[in-house]
C-alpha cells in the first residue's frame, strides 16, 4: 500500500524510452556515453563542438551575453551558439565546471537523449489517433531510427535533435493550444540550433491560424501569442550570443545546399541495399531526406489504402490546410530557386534582393524539408491506421519494419564503427616547452587567423586546456569585416615588430614569417617547435625555459634556388617556396586559394643576362566562367598579365624579366600573382568549396630568354 502511490499510470509510457535506449546502443556501440571518451570528436565539425564548450566551461557563469564565448577566437570568436556546442547542454554542465575532469565531453549523452526524446514524442504524436500499443512500438520505432535523423550523427550533432520537431506537431495536433509548452519548446530549440527555431516558428505560427480558425482563440489572442513569441525568442536569442557575430551571420551558399526533387529515394549509397544512389550534385548532402525503403513501401500501402476508403472522416480543414501550406512553402525554400533532378540543374531563377538576408543567413535550405518529412511519416501511419483493421496493419507494418531495419543496417554498423573504433588522438604539440609557454603567456596568436586555418585544433585544444585565449578557431559564422581588420592588424605587428609581451605567435604565412623571423629582437626567440613556427617575445629572459629542442631560424630558412623547373605537385621541388595565398599541394600541382598568391625565392647569383619566368598552370575555368586574367609582378613591379581561356584552360605562359629590372640588388626575389577573376566552385554551382581559385600552379622556372 505504501508504494501505490508511485505506481505508473499507464506503464507503456516507459516503452518510447526504452526504444530510445536500445536504438542509442545499436547505431552508437554505447562507448561515446563515456563522458571521458572525446578521441572521436577530434575532426572537423565535431573538434569545432567540444573546443567551443571547453574554452566556454572556463568563462564567468555571469556575464552578458551569458553565452559568449570570446576566448574562442577573440575578435573572431563570439558565443558558444557559433560553435555549434549545444548551448543548452553548455548551460547545464557550466555550473559544475569545477567538478568535472579535465577532458569532458556531453554529446554522447545527448545523442542518448535525443534517441529517447524522438520516440517518446513520435510515441505521443501516434497516439493522438492509435490506442493499439503494438502499432504504437512499430509506429514509434520507425519515426526513432528515420534516416534524415540518424544521418546527421556524421558529424551535426545537435541537428540531430529532431525530436523538437515532432514535439511541435505534437502540439499542433493536440486538441487545445498550450502557449506555456510552446513557450517551453521554443526557448529549447534556441539552445540547441537556429535551423530548428525557424522551423518551430513556421509551426508554432501555422497552430496559431488553426486555432483561430477553429475560434478556440480570438484575433486579439494571436496577435498577443505571436509578438510574446518573437519577443521571447529574441530574447533568448540574445542572451545565448547570437547577436554578436553581425553581418557575420550571412554567407553564400543559398541554392547549392538545396533539396535535389530526388531526395526521398536517395539513399546516398549507405541507407538502402535496394534502391540504388541516385547520384546527385555535391551541395545535396544537406537535403538528404531519404524516407527508407520500408516506409517507401508504406507510402503505395497507402496511396492503395485511400483509393479503397477515401471518404473516411479526417481532420478538419481548419486543421489541414495551415500545415498544406506551410508543407508547400517549407519545400519550396528546401528546393530553393535552382531546382536540381539528379545530378542536372533544370531551371533557376533569381530572387529579388530583399530575399538575400534570409537565403544568406539560412542557406542550408535543404533542412527545411524535415517538417514535411515527419508530416510524410505521419500522414502514412494516419490513414493505415486508421483504415486498416488492426491485424491488418500490424502485419503490414512489422513486414516493412523488418525490410526497413535490414535495408538500413549498413548505416547502423558504419556510424558504430565510426562512434567506437576511433583511433586515439595525440597532440603534435609534445614538447616540454609548450608548457612553459602556458605559463609565460596568456594567449596564443596565429598569423594570420581565419574562420578555418590548418592547425587549428591542436592549437585551440591546447589554448583551451592551458586557460588561455587564441584567435584562431572554426566557426559557424564570423563578421568579415572584423577578420579584415585582424588580419590587417596582425601584418602591421609583423612588419613594425610590435609584438604583444603576453602573447606567442605562431606563423602559417610564409611571407610574414620570412619577415618576422629576419629581424628577432635581442630577448625574443623565433624558430620551429613541433613543426610548429614561432615568434616568443622574451623568452630569452626565462631562465627555467629549456630552447635547445627549437629548430633555429638559420636551419629551417629555405634553401636558395639556383636554377631549373621548379614543380608544384605534393613533394615537388617549388612546393618549399609557395608563400602566401596557396592550398596544399594535390595531382599535379597547388591550387591558389585567395585573390592574390606569391612565391619567395632565393637567389644568391643572379644571372645578368635577360631574363623571363617560365609558368605552366591550369586556370579555374568553366562555361559560366571562361575567362581567367593574373596580373604578375616581382618584388612589387608589375611585369605582365597572362590570360587562361577555354577551350584551353592550361598550358605555357612566358612572362618576360625587363633588364631595367635590377634583380641583383636583391638576393629574395617575390613573384606575386594577382588573379583578377578568382572564383569560387560554391558560387558557380559546382561544389562544396569557398575558396577563390585562380589557377592550379604546376611549374615554374626562370631561365634566360634565347
Amino acid at each position: 500500500m505504501i508504494h501505490s502511490s508511485f505506481r505508473l499510470r499507464d506503464p507503456w509510457i516507459l516503452m518510447p524510452i526504452v526504444i530510445g535506449v536500445v536504438l542509442f546502443f545499436l547505431v552508437t556501440g554505447g562507448k561515446i556515453l563515456n563522458p571521458l571518451y572525446v578521441d572521436w570528436l577530434m575532426k572537423g565539425d565535431p573538434a569545432q563542438h567540444l573546443i567551443g564548450w571547453q574554452f566556454f566551461r572556463s568563462t564567468p557563469l555571469l556575464q552578458w551575453p551569458l553565452g559568449a564565448n570570446r576566448a574562442f577566437g577573440m575578435e573572431l570568436g563570439s558565443s558558444i551558439v557559433f560553435s555549434d556546442s549545444i548551448p543548452l547542454m553548455a548551460f547545464l554542465f557550466k555550473p559544475f565546471n569545477a567538478i568535472l575532469p579535465e577532458q569532458f565531453q556531453y554529446t554522447g549523452i545527448w545523442i542518448l537523449i535525443c534517441f529517447c526524446l524522438q520516440a517518446y514524442f513520435s510515441w505521443k504524436l501516434l497516439s493522438l489517433f492509435v490506442t493499439d500499443k503494438i502499432l504504437l512500438v512499430i509506429g514509434c520505432l520507425f519515426f526513432a531510427m528515420a534516416p534524415a535523423s540518424v544521418w546527421r550523427l556524421h558529424a551535426h550533432f545537435a541537428l540531430f535533435s529532431h525530436w523538437v520537431l515532432l514535439a511541435a506537431l505534437y502540439l499542433y495536433f493536440s486538441t487545445r493550444f498550450s502557449k506555456l509548452r510552446w513557450a517551453a519548446l521554443l526557448i529549447g530549440g534556441v539552445l540547441i540550433h537556429a535551423y530548428l527555431v525557424v522551423m518551430l516558428l513556421a509551426i508554432a505560427s501555422a497552430d496559431l491560424v488553426q486555432r483561430r480558425w477553429a475560434k478556440q482563440i480570438s484575433t486579439v489572442h494571436v496577435a498577443g501569442y505571436a509578438f510574446t513569441g518573437f519577443v521571447l525568442v529574441a530574447l533568448v536569442m540574445w542572451a545565448a550570443g547570437y547577436f554578436m557575430v553581425g553581418a557575420g551571420v550571412a554567407d553564400i551558399g543559398f541554392g547549392f545546399y538545396r533539396m535535389n526533387l530526388l531526395a526521398l529515394i536517395d539513399p546516398d549509397d549507405l541507407w538502402s541495399k535496394v534502391i540504388p544512389d541516385q547520384t546527385l550534385t555535391a551541395g545535396d548532402y544537406e537535403g538528404f531526406n531519404y524516407l527508407g525503403a520500408g516506409i517507401i513501401g508504406l507510402v503505395v500501402s497507402s496511396m492503395a489504402a485511400l483509393l479503397i476508403k477515401p471518404t473516411r472522416q479526417g481532420y478538419r480543414a481548419a486543421t489541414k490546410v495551415p500545415l498544406i501550406l506551410l508543407s508547400i512553402s517549407l519545400s519550396m525554400y528546401a528546393i530553393s530557386s535552382h531546382i536540381a533532378v539528379g545530378q542536372s540543374e533544370v531551371f533557376a531563377f533569381p530572387l529579388p534582393p530583399l530575399a538575400d538576408r534570409i537565403t544568406n543567413t539560412f542557406r542550408a535550405s535543404g533542412r527545411f524539408f524535415w517538417p514535411v518529412y515527419y508530416l510524410i511519416y505521419f500522414t502514412v501511419f494516419y490513414i493505415l491506421m486508421t483504415r486498416l483493421k488492426v491485424k491488418l496493419a500490424i502485419a503490414l507494418t512489422s513486414l516493412m519494419l523488418v525490410f526497413q531495419v535490414w535495408d538500413t543496417a549498413n548505416a547502423w554498423s558504419f556510424f558504430r564503427v565510426k562512434m567506437t573504433d576511433t583511433p586515439a588522438w595525440d597532440s603534435p604539440m609534445t614538447s616540454s616547452l609548450w608548457k612553459d609557454f602556458s605559463q609565460r603567456y596568456k594567449s596564443v596568436i596565429l598569423v594570420v587567423p581565419g574562420s578555418l586555418s590548418t592547425d587549428w585544433i591542436p592549437l585551440a585544444q591546447f589554448s583551451a586546456t592551458h586557460r588561455m585565449i587564441t584567435n584562431t578557431g572554426y566557426f559557424a559564422r564570423v563578421d568579415p569585416l572584423v577578420k579584415l581588420q585582424m588580419q590587417d592588424h596582425l601584418k602591421q605587428t609583423v612588419a613594425f615588430h610590435q609584438y604583444d609581451p603576453d602573447s606567442i605567435y605562431i606563423f602559417e604565412d610564409d611571407a610574414l614569417w620570412a619577415t618576422a623571423s629576419q629581424s628577432v629582437a635581442e630577448d625574443d626567440v623565433a624558430g620551429v617547435l613541433d613543426g610548429f613556427r614561432f615568434l616568443a617575445p622574451g623568452l630569452k629572459r626565462c631562465a627555467s625555459c629549456d630552447i635547445s629542442t627549437v629548430v633555429s631560424v638559420a636551419d629551417s630558412n629555405k634553401a636558395p634556388y639556383s636554377s631549373g623547373v621548379l614543380s608544384f605537385q605534393p613533394g615537388g621541388s617549388g612546393v618549399e617556396f609557395l608563400s602566401s595565398g596557396w592550398s596544399a599541394p594535390e595531382g599535379a600541382g597547388t591550387w591558389s586559394e585567395q585573390r592574390s598568391a606569391s612565391i619567395n625565392l632565393e637567389l644568391p647569383n643572379v644571372p645578368k643576362r635577360k631574363l623571363a619566368l617560365y609558368l605552366t598552370a591550369r586556370a579555374f575555368l568553366s562555361n559560366a566562367h571562361p575567362l581567367q586574367d593574373i596580373e604578375v609582378s616581382i618584388n612589387g613591379t608589375p611585369l605582365k598579365t597572362v590570360r587562361y581561356f577555354l577551350p584551353d584552360p592550361s598550358g605555357l605562359r612566358v612572362i618576360p624579366i625587363p633588364e631595367t629590372l635590377d634583380l641583383s640588388a636583391s638576393e629574395h626575389l617575390q613573384v606575386n600573382f594577382n588573379f583578377k577573376n578568382a572564383i569560387t566552385p560554391l558560387e558557380l554551382g559546382l561544389f562544396i568549396d569557398g575558396r577563390p581559385l585562380g589557377i592550379n600552379i604546376q611549374s615554374l622556372e626562370l631561365k634566360s630568354i634565347y
